[in-house]
């Protein structure tokens, strides 16, 4: 049994000098607290020296100046630890610099006119600084198709991916010259020079810094249109970042800016060595056959973009921008005003910016703290007297503690006899009890419970759910609804059900539930009680039978007369009378014309005397009282004889047979003879059943199953016949197994068969069970228990 123990009644004074030390020191601890609160006010511990550069590509020189800021020491110089990350994955998948700098993965990228679109989409991003003075993009065509000037591009055919940044300026550098973009009509291409090759278009776009030495390689002879060349001065590589890391670390961003230009710086005065370390240190998923001399051939192209040593490093114009910003607008790219000042990085204004937002948090934090501590004094000022006057009550708590102590120490004495004596009662009574509580889900049972249930006091856990498991599977469900059903009504309820002992042996318990509210009405408490009564149900069931038996004995001795009587009056009668049929049918057949006239009721005449016989013959066994010798047998053996005789007939009425045979099922005493006798009666009955609702429903499929199983829980082995017939009410149910009751049409039936069975299967020492539902089917079951 649960028992709830005693919460220590000395906790109070356990407790009491603890709560005067901390009103003694809270003054000095709320002082300490304020101090804290105050410096967290006055600065941010965050550091941020760990930062990752997204770039647009591979590892190449068109990334030679972060490489060199990195392997040089500037950005470790500054206190910055970056990771410098390629947008070509192992799976061949390219990354967005500005989406993963706009989504948070990286701190940095390396964009162009795409950190525009990104911003207009909603991504905050602020250009840091311009690497790339000019674009790297150009068009190209094989030498001899005459690509001179943007109007060549009307005659030709060009390979666009319609409104991608390469195309933009392609658009760009059309409107210059008063050409409308849409004239140039686009042909699809795929990567490298294999479409130029092959004729199927005349005009490419590439990049100045990768297709002179793919010129090289192949021996190409390529002419080629720049837009740069007619005005359109579109920026290329450039440094960028979130507009928050801008804001919050504007420090951190322009040592971040610093070093990359003076890595470029490096990187642009020591080509071959940064080329060498390239293609040594750094692996490229795109392999060329010399990195090293591909990265020296991108070398020359990224100085002549960048405008070194004529242009500073990193400048930015914000009128390129605007311009930049009004091509994309044309083109439909973007559709929102450019607002240049937040969109370009000015670390004194950033930085001016940020010391006036920490002056007024700084003043506000300083306003705050003088309110905290004068409520601080006032409360330290309160609580001070408020111990004063607890001080004076604890002296008369304590005695009246001490009283309430030696009160409960006297009721717990008291409450453990009451126990005890409670205890002994269930355990002469044999009722257990049970109490849940409705609010914290916790259930006690009592020792008797336990008992009951054929476990030790404790042995399992008390639990709502281990009850449920331990109710018979049958009435589970019943159980469980009586008291939901009794919960939600707020009403008593008492129920029989079975439950399984921890032994396995099955008991029938009998339960009672009263449930307890608390003033509002609502339900806190539910008490139970369990007690076993599988003897006075066994004693019950036991009188039943007897009355059954008697029943039963009395119609066999009555119907045993009844038979002998008419055996012996009607047989010899009957065997005249079908004995002069037979003659006289056989003398008609010389007088052929009189033959058609009686053979027809002669005929009815035997049938009459044979269906005569038959009755007398049903009541003749049914009478016998010989059980005759049983034998271990499988019950699969005289079902599978009786099958013999309706396989053939189920197939004429096109009835559907399905057997289930559970496989090395136990033996049973049985005379396998008299089990034939019931298998036939079920398949006969299950036949005419299905027969007859096929009459009543045409397209009814007619089905019949057999099964034979174990059944664990009774320890026994189950027969069962299943039909999809006509079914029985409640009432032909009941009575189906009483002598010459039957549903069958006149002729059809003796209304004895089920009687036998019945008769046959208490021979065994078994049980019948019938389920059956007007226009649903029926199912025949024998339960023969194994000794």
């Amino acid at each position: 049994m649960c028992k709830k123990p005693l919460r220590s009644i000395f906790a109070l004074r356990i407790y009491t000098p603890t709560v005067l030390l901390f009103f003694m020191n809270i003054r000095k601890k709320f002082l300490c607290l304020l101090f804290l609160a105050l410096l967290f006010s006055l600065g941010k511990a965050a550091s941020a020296d760990k930062f990752s550069l997204q770039l647009r590509w591979d590892h190449q020189f068109q990334f030679a100046g972060y490489y060199a800021a990195k392997w040089q020491g500037y950005y470790a110089y500054v206190g910055l630890d970056v990771e410098i990350r390629p947008a070509v994955q192992p799976d061949g998948k390219i990354l967005s610099a500005v989406n993963e700098v706009g989504e948070g993965r990286a701190d940095f990228g390396v964009g162009a006119a795409d950190i525009l679109i990104a911003r207009d989409k909603g991504i905050p991003l602020v250009v840091l600084a311009v690497i790339f003075q000019q674009s790297a993009a150009e068009f190209y065509a094989l030498e001899g198709t005459g690509l001179n000037s943007p109007k060549d591009l009307l005659r030709l055919r060009v390979a666009r991916k319609v409104n991608d940044l390469i195309d933009v300026e392609m658009q760009a550098m059309l409107r210059s010259q008063g050409i409308d973009p849409a004239r140039v009509k686009p042909y699809p291409h795929g990567a490298g020079f294999d479409h130029l090759l092959e004729r199927r278009v005349d005009v490419m776009p590439g990049y100045k810094i990768s297709v002179p030495y793919s010129q090289y390689t192949s021996g190409l002879k390529l002419e080629r249109l720049c837009p740069a060349d007619y005005g359109i001065d579109f920026y290329g590589d450039s440094i960028f970042t979130r507009q928050q890391l801008s804001q919050f670390y504007p420090e951190q961003v322009q040592k971040f800016i610093d070093a990359s230009l003076k890595g470029w710086e490096y990187a642009l005065t020591h080509v071959n060595e940064i080329s060498g370390r390239i293609a040594a240190e750094l692996s490229r998923h795109n392999v060329y056959s010399n990195k090293e001399l591909f990265n020296r051939y991108q070398a020359e192209a990224v100085r002549s973009l960048t405008f070194y040593p004529l242009v500073q490093l990193g400048h930015v114009n914000p009128e390129r921008w605007k311009r930049i910003h009004h091509h994309l607008k044309e083109a439909g790219l973007v559709k929102n005003p450019l607002d240049i000042e937040s969109f370009i990085f000015d670390s004194a204004r950033r930085r001016e910016e940020r010391e006036k937002s920490l002056q007024k948090k700084l003043i506000a934090g300083l306003i705050f703290a003088v309110i905290l501590i004068g409520i601080g004094f006032a409360s330290i000022l309160i609580l001070r007297r408020m111990v004063l006057e607890r001080t004076k009550g604890l002296h008369e708590f304590n005695k009246q503690l001490k009283r309430e102590i030696s009160e409960r120490i006297r009721s717990h004495i008291a409450l453990k006899k009451s126990e005890e004596r409670l205890n002994e009662a269930q355990r002469i009574a044999h009722i257990g009890s049970c109490e849940r509580n409705m609010q914290t889900g916790e259930v006690c049972w009592s020792d008797e419970y336990y008992r009951l249930l054929g476990y030790k006091p404790g042995e399992i856990p008390c639990l709502y759910e281990t009850f449920k498991n331990l109710v018979h599977p049958e009435d589970r469900e019943r159980v469980i609804q009586t008291m939901e059903e009794s919960l939600a009504d707020k009403k008593e309820y008492a129920i029989q059900f079975r439950y399984i002992r921890k032994d396995g042996k099955i008991r029938v318990g009998y339960s009672v539930g009263r449930l307890r509210n608390d003033e509002f009405g609502r339900p806190v408490l539910v008490n139970r009680t369990l007690q076993d009564i599988t003897e006075s149900v066994e004693m019950e069931s036991a009188l039943k039978e007897k009355q059954a038996q008697l029943v039963h004995a009395g119609r066999l001795s009555a119907l045993g007369e009844m038979a002998a009587g008419i055996a012996h009056e009607l047989n010899q009668p009957l065997a005249i009378i079908r004995l002069d049929a037979e003659s006289l049918k056989f003398s008609l057949k010389k007088a052929d014309f009189l033959q058609p006239l009686f053979e027809k009721d002669l005929n009815s005449v035997i049938r009459s005397v044979d269906r005569a016989a038959d009755i007398i013959e049903f009541m003749r066994r049914f009478a016998r009282t010989d059980k005759g010798e049983c034998a271990m047998t499988r019950l699969s053996e005289p079902v599978n004889n009786s099958l013999i005789f309706f396989k053939e007939q189920f197939r004429k009425h096109w009835i559907e047979l399905e057997t289930h045979y559970e496989e090395n099922l136990p033996e049973v005493s049985i005379n396998s003879q008299r089990f034939e006798q019931i298998a036939v009666n079920f398949l006969s009955n299950a036949r005419y059943a299905v027969d007859k609702r096929a009459e009543l429903e045409p397209d009814h499929r007619k089905k019949i199953a057999l099964c034979l199983f174990y059944d664990k829980i009774v320890n026994a082995v189950v027969f069962e016949t299943r039909d999809n017939g006509i079914g029985m009410t409640a009432e032909e149910k009941e009575r189906c197994a009483e002598p010459f009751f039957t549903t069958k049409e006149v002729g059809q039936g003796t209304g004895l068969g089920l009687s036998i069975v019945y008769g046959i299967i208490r021979e065994f020492n078994g049980r019948l069970e019938i389920e059956s539902e007007k226009g649903l089917g029926t199912t025949m079951r024998v339960i023969i228990f194994i000794k």
